[in-house]
């Protein structure tokens, strides 16, 4: 289920940020971990705990450092709602890290480190959907500049159109090119 949980974060993340556009290279990386981590997760069934755990750990820490590598860089760049999935991703990394060192066995399993995985996904839940509200928002203002450049551009028009219409002198409109 972890691996699943992860492999809809990496989908999430790299349309959210749009990583396709502003940062191809970890999109790029996010769909080849996401193949990987695919690939692992359908594996599960057919092999031993012992044998699949492993991989499944690495990757699962290697989709993490993307995800999170994905948010700084564009919280970075200016993409505003990133801070609310950097947080987000930052706590359920810790706690996932953590969760995963003591699956390979490198920390002991304490209360802490057996439940940290559980509260670092609410953490993220709930700061995935403030990124959510941010970029509803953000867009909504830019929807509403774009009306407003749309209403004063018409503007520009009708007046244009008028003096033309009223002008008693012959006008001919060509382009660049001269043509009419």
């Amino acid at each position: 289920s972890m691996g699943v949980l992860v492999l809809a974060l990496l989908a999430f993340a790299d349309g959210f940020l749009s990583l396709r556009k502003h940062l191809l290279a970890l999109h790029r990386l996010s769909l080849g971990l996401m193949a990987i981590t695919g690939a692992l997760i359908a594996a599960i069934p057919f092999m031993s705990y012992a044998v699949v755990v492993r991989p499944v750990v690495l990757v699962g820490i290697a989709d993490i450092a993307c995800i999170t590598a994905a948010s700084v860089l564009a919280f970075v760049r200016g993409f505003r709602p990133a801070r609310y999935l950097l947080v987000g991703f930052s706590i359920m990394s810790a706690a996932g890290i953590g969760f995963l060192l003591v699956r390979l066995g490198a920390l002991p399993s304490t209360h802490v480190s057996e439940m940290g995985f559980s509260s670092g996904s609410i953490v993220l839940i709930l700061m995935m959907a403030l990124a959510l509200a941010d970029r509803i928002k953000i867009l909504k203002a830019e929807k509403e500049r774009s009306e407003l450049h749309l209403r004063a551009s018409e503007e520009q028009r009708r007046i244009l159109s008028r003096a033309m219409e009223q002008n008693p002198a012959l006008i001919v409109l060509t382009d660049l090119k001269g043509d009419i």
